[in-house]
């Protein structure tokens, strides 16, 4: 069953796979957020973060040949908690230099979010 939108704000999720983030979109959508983009590289994150007010940002870690640890720093700089969604052990390691941080392991599912938003009192 599908949850009517009930949560204001606006979601970024950056993922270099387009299923799995696909994927996350829905699950977002599912509980409760209507207004989420998606993004395939830090280039296409940052030109719509400049562009608009983020709720939070979930993001894989490595991105094809990059990492997206310094655009994550940025979007904490700018008040954004952000959810590091990977499956590599050095994550924690990101988590630790970002003021709100939560770590979701992959592979994740709509439980596992809906608690990595909790934590950054989100929900």
């Amino acid at each position: 069953m599908t949850n009517e939108p009930t949560v204001v704000g606006r979601a970024l999720v950056i993922e270099d796979d387009v299923l799995i983030a696909m994927d996350l979109a829905d699950m977002l959508n599912q509980i409760g957020f209507s207004n989420v983009d998606t993004a395939r590289d830090l280039t296409e994150a940052d030109r719509f973060a400049a562009n608009t007010t983020l709720r939070f940002v979930i993001a894989d870690l490595q991105l094809g040949d990059e990492t997206a640890t310094p655009a994550l720093q940025r979007y904490a700089l700018r008040g954004v908690p952000v959810v590091v969604a990977t499956g590599a052990p050095d994550a924690i390691d990101v988590c630790k230099t970002l003021p709100r941080c939560a770590l979701l392991e992959k592979p994740y599912t709509r439980q596992s979010v809906e608690t990595a938003l909790r934590s950054l009192d989100l929900l």
